[in-house]
């Protein structure tokens, strides 16, 4: 958005001056004054009770328009200082936002406009947007506004906070000076109840038009209910309702001593859920669990490896192709080629299924299952005599 093209730059001052003098003339009756009369008002401000600006584009499209109550204008500074002021501006031709705030400063005929006091900058359309903030900085010929005051932005059921804002009007670009924070409700915005996920972050961008959000690290989310997550950078895109972590990725369950490791990892804020094709690992109190590609339900209390599932512990160790652990519950399930190994008697199971629960210190104790389970046993060498004078062959069951 340009208020002054340079084509029109001259004409446009001129508009200025007359709407000023006009509406001037208006409460003064623009009386005869003498030389030093006239020599003194130069500098005396002109008031006028109300103002009304528009601005259009080279083409005669609406680029923006700004109205007041009350406004004052000295032609010697070529400054306006309007109260209240109320605005529209323009995208092809139709309205895109509205603005306003409890003061208005416009320096040079409109190449700076300074908006100070409760500024609300507000997307108008189907997804509204709500840009807040104690000042302003708005420079027409350049497109931006900056808010260096108390920035937010507001959607449905999200907040964005930073040091500062910058608003690029003709990308519909936000750009946020860190450190930024993004808070999030699971239905909507409240100002009274406490956001369901906080994420902190350094500087970050968001697109209005596309939805792309993106932010450098480090990241922190934490949740309500004491999980925390961490990753190196975070982007996504809000209208598609997920945000991509990027590695390493860390995730905190509510236990102190469970760590989920992992590489790049989506996270679905529609399913509330987290999804991987990375490897990934989970330390626990004695153990550890790792595979290729996972997904965490959150609401559920369970993490899915889909393949290659291994778990050590120091007296066994299992690997299948995919397992499942519920951290709430603390069972856990493994199916597909599922070999559980006994490291002190040297058994080995092997099933299509297999559950199990971890023990009060950490073990994990395997459940009976309804599938065929078969186990093997080795010997150890001393004892391999007499077992041949009994048996050919190794006991199976």
């Amino acid at each position: 958005m340009k208020i002054f093209d340079m084509k029109q730059q001259k004409s446009s001052r001129i508009r200025w001056i007359a709407v000023a003098i006009g509406s001037s003339c208006l409460i003064s009756s623009c009386a005869s004054k003498s030389p030093n009369q006239n020599k003194n008002q130069a500098s005396t401000p002109f008031i006028f009770r109300s103002l009304d600006l528009k601005q259009r584009r080279p083409d005669g499209s609406r680029d923006w328009e700004l109205t007041s109550p009350e406004a004052r204008y000295n032609t010697a500074a070529r400054t306006v200082r309007a109260k209240i002021p109320k605005g529209i501006l323009y995208f092809e031709d139709k309205p895109s936002f509205m603005i306003s705030a409890e003061h208005a400063t416009v320096l040079n005929d409109g190449e700076l406009v300074v908006l100070e006091g409760t500024v609300r900058l507000k997307r108008l359309g189907v997804e509204p947007l709500l840009i807040r903030g104690d000042r302003l900085i708005w420079r027409p010929g350049l497109s931006t506004m900056v808010i260096n005051q108390r920035p937010s932005a507001l959607n449905k059921n999200s907040k964005i906070i930073s040091s500062s804002l910058i608003f690029q009007q003709e990308s519909g670009q936000l750009l946020f000076n860190g450190p930024t924070k993004l808070s999030r409700w699971e239905k909507n915005y409240s100002s009274t109840l406490d956001p369901q996920i906080v994420i902190t972050a350094g500087n970050g961008r968001w697109n209005l038009n596309s939805g792309i959000i993106a932010a450098v690290g480090p990241v922190i989310a934490n949740q309500t209910n004491g999980r925390q997550l961490t990753a190196a950078s975070i982007r996504g895109n809000t209208t598609k309702n997920f945000i991509d972590l990027k590695a390493p990725v860390q995730f905190q369950l509510e236990e102190e001593d469970a760590v989920v490791d992992a590489g790049d990892t989506r996270w679905n804020f529609e399913r509330n859920q987290l999804l991987s094709k990375a490897p990934v690992s989970a330390s626990l109190p004695k153990g550890d669990i790792r595979g290729i590609g996972f997904i965490i339900n959150l609401p559920k209390n369970t993490l899915t490896i889909s393949n290659s599932c291994h778990i050590e512990q120091p007296d066994k160790n299992l690997r299948a192709k995919s397992c499942s652990w519920n951290w709430s519950s603390d069972l856990l399930t493994a199916a597909g080629n599922v070999n559980l190994k006994k490291s002190n008697s040297g058994q080995v199971q092997r099933g299509e299924r297999m559950e199990g629960a971890f023990n009060p210190d950490g073990s994990i104790r395997f459940l009976p299952s309804e599938d065929r389970v078969k186990t093997q046993i080795k010997f150890e060498s001393g004892d391999m005599t007499r077992s041949k004078q009994r048996s050919p062959s190794q006991v199976k069951f």
